[in-house]
């Protein structure tokens, strides 16, 4: 307990300096976009590795073996798609947001369009993160910590932060929060490879052979995977955000390679982990990951401890200051610091009643990729890609978001239906998108 209250006195000291800064409208929305490699790698680093890619992944690995390494690696192709396609052309508009970036590709109605999905999808992953609160918060020996207790400390200490420095504090956090992350698993990882923990009921169980495909995820899901997370993290708001607040193109594009192979490495090792803990203990009920807390010595039981409400805190901040950004100033026309801060409370105060909801929200990481990338990572990215050349027809083009999105969601709602509605989808999505060119 005396960790986790350190813990959050070093982020309330970080943020309490950015508030009595008085960080200006660009501070708070692109941390003055004035970050080198480090801090636009270490961002996107601890962005990015957040539920679905620790306990998500680890859970899947238990369920489906080798193959869950696919959710992370699937990310990494994205990322390095992002670097060396779209991060130079975005940075030529310097937007503060993916709607603001549609509106001067397309216009205003695209702007409003396109920032009422990704409020609307994000809101429920950031209730998402909170609800996962209650399992790393209880880590560090809160044993009288109820569900409902831990989503209200995960949200109030997210909304908190984000709301004194903005964009800059959540930047600021995540270098600290990633090379926690990363230490920790690493450490954890070859802990338990050596033999550095306890309780081990089958010590002679050996993993499953490494195999990239199998029965239970065939190529089917692999393409289904590399279209939706693969497309999310080419032209996620989340991830693209990274990109605003750089320097220069250049430190954007390295950062992003970097971050890339960070974390194929990261999900090889939480794959690991959940493979490890399975054929370990077949028996046990509980994430691998929260299990295998359970079983490292202390020192190391607190460092992997604060890994993971650094998973929880830095996917969640991220998410929660984008989400305001886009509510704030692309929908509701505002943009000062205090209604962005305003704002922040409120999106942040609604996701904690969702998390409240207990009603299997997690599934929302997975389900609004499906409905984001066909409606409007691949109509935007096309747009993107034809500035240049032509301009877009602004009807045609809504069009192409809509049945794209349409296709993703009937998908996401109706399971019955064929697995591949998304990919058709982004077909149609793709080809009216191109449709809508006009030459100039």
């Amino acid at each position: 307990m005396t960790i986790f209250l350190v813990y959050i006195i070093i982020l309330a000291f970080i943020c309490v300096c950015d508030f009595l800064r008085k960080p200006t409208a660009a501070d708070f929305v692109v941390a003055g976009r004035n970050q080198g490699v480090f801090g636009v790698y270490a961002s996107l680093v601890a962005t990015i590795i957040g539920a679905s890619a620790t306990i998500g992944v680890a859970e899947s690995a238990k369920n489906i073996g080798w193959p869950a390494i696919w959710w992370l690696a699937a990310g990494a192709v994205g990322l390095l798609l992002q670097a060396a396609f779209l991060t130079s052309r975005i940075a030529k508009f310097k937007p503060c947001s993916l709607p603001e970036l549609a509106e001067k590709l397309v216009s205003s109605r695209a702007k409003k369009i396109v920032g009422s999905i990704i409020a609307i999808a994000w809101i429920g992953i950031v209730a998402a993160q909170f609800y996962i609160g209650y399992e790393f918060i209880k880590l560090f020996s809160f044993e009288w910590l109820t569900r409902e207790w831990g989503v209200i400390i995960a949200g109030a200490i997210t909304i908190c932060y984000t709301m004194c420095g903005g964009q800059l504090s959540v930047v600021r956090t995540d270098k600290l929060q990633a090379m926690i992350i990363i230490a920790a698993f690493i450490a954890v990882a070859i802990a338990i490879a050596f033999g550095g923990v306890t309780g081990v009921d089958s010590p002679n169980q050996t993993l499953p052979q490494f195999e990239l495909l199998n029965s239970s995820f065939g190529w089917e899901k692999l393409v289904l995977m590399l279209f939706a997370a693969g497309g999310a993290f080419f032209l996620g708001p989340d991830v693209v955000s990274r990109s605003f607040i750089a320097r220069t193109p250049k430190h954007a594009k390295l950062a992003t390679v970097l971050a890339a192979v960070t974390i194929l490495a990261l999900g090889i090792i939480i794959t690991f982990m959940g493979l490890w803990d399975a054929s370990k203990f077949p028996s046990s009920n509980d994430n691998p990951l929260i299990h295998i807390s359970t079983l490292l010595p202390l020192p190391l039981k607190l460092l992997f401890s604060l890994g993971l409400i650094s998973v929880l805190l830095s996917s969640a901040n991220t998410c929660l200051i984008n989400c305001a950004v886009i509510v704030n100033r692309d929908i509701l026309n505002c943009g000062s610091v205090r209604s962005i801060r305003l704002t922040v409370l409120a999106i942040g105060l609604v996701a904690m009643s969702l998390a409240f909801l207990d009603y299997g929200i997690i599934e929302l990481l997975l389900l609004s990729y499906s409905i984001y990338t066909p409606g409007i990572a691949i109509p935007l990215a096309v747009a993107l890609f034809a500035h240049s050349r032509g301009m877009v027809h602004s009807g045609m083009w809504l069009s192409a978001a809509g049945i794209g999105g349409f296709c993703g969601l009937i998908s996401a709602i109706m399971p019955t239906l064929p697995s591949f509605l998304p990919i058709f989808g982004g077909c149609i999505s793709l080809i009216l998108s191109v449709l809508a060119i006009k030459k100039k």
